[in-house]
């Protein structure tokens, strides 16, 4: 997961804004109709273009989120469009209808791999720290607010939700890793430990897909060394470069467009004791310490 403010710059897919949409919106926040009303084809932005179904609002998320989940980083093209409120139940609040007026807010949208969004996953858990909202933004005189709807409203950010939210946390003060790929909380209100818990972000694939990262990282450090040759002075001169270049390829590689680049973020930012120490040898370790310090020095 990776903070993320690109919605700002892409237009709301033309099928959430519809008046028959915005209608039919109306009377399933009111009640009118029934949740069992609540299209995925209007949410996924369905429309036709030259003869073929699109789905042009998924492909608006994918787009903004570089073709990745929002909550694992896993590239993924073809996403499922995931609430983040859920539309029809609280797993956590049984007397909860779910977020149903949400079911069409287009800031309550979030592309997600499969994995992510089905149990173990997601799926309907939304737990929070404050108080729920149960009602959907009805005012007296009838009026279904939509600006109510949006995710930053105050109403909805008072609920404190558990789940971290790309759009509105600043989500890499958040977490950490092991040396294992393992992705662990940080935070004091147990936010961080809470969203890896509810999207399952230490099942298996994603273990070994991000002991890869690492791995590869501490291989490439450990085929410098062997470059080593007592009898050429300049050889450790060479392996200083060669750190570097690394170093600045794991800087390239936080980009949010990388898949797994909060993983390479920490890396880099953490590269003492999630890299370096993996080291069994000290003077290794002081090597890649003092190579390390000295490109922050010059970078940054």
């Amino acid at each position: 997961m990776r903070s993320n403010n690109q919605r700002a710059t892409l237009d709301i897919p033309e099928r959430l804004t519809r008046p028959t949409t915005t209608s039919k919106w109306e009377q399933i926040a009111k009640k009118e109709i029934g949740k069992d009303k609540i299209s995925g084809d209007v949410y996924k932005g369905k429309k036709r273009i030259n003869g073929r179904d699109v789905l042009a609002g998924r492909n608006t998320l994918s787009e903004m989120y570089h073709h990745k989940c929002a909550y694992c980083e896993s590239i993924e093209h073809a996403p499922e469009v995931e609430h983040y409120r859920p539309k029809k139940r609280v797993a956590e609040d049984s007397d909860h209808e779910g977020y149903y007026w949400l079911c069409y807010e287009w800031t309550n949208l979030l592309p997600s791999c499969r994995y992510c969004n089905v149990s173990p996953g997601k799926l309907d858990q939304f737990p929070v720290l404050g108080p729920r909202v149960y009602n959907a933004p009805i005012e007296e005189n009838g009026v279904f607010n939509k600006d109510r709807c949006q995710l930053d409203a105050q109403e909805l950010l008072d609920e404190k939700p558990v789940l971290l939210h790309p759009e509105l946390d600043e989500v890499e003060n958040y977490f950490t890793f092991q040396e294992n790929g393992k992705i662990q909380g940080v935070d004091e209100e147990g936010r961080g430990e809470g969203t890896i818990d509810i999207c399952f972000l230490n099942r298996a694939n994603l273990l070994a897909n991000r002991q890869q990262v690492i791995d590869e990282i501490v291989r490439d450090l450990e085929d410098y060394f062997l470059m080593v040759n007592p009898t050429v002075p300049q050889s450790g001169d060479m392996i200083k470069s060669l750190i570097k270049i690394r170093l600045k390829r794991l800087t390239l590689d936080c980009s949010i467009d990388k898949e797994f680049s909060l993983l390479k973020m920490i890396c880099f930012r953490d590269f003492e004791w999630l890299i370096i120490a993996q080291f069994p040898e000290e003077a290794q370790r002081e090597f890649l310490k003092l190579v390390y310090e000295d490109f922050l020095e010059e970078n940054f």
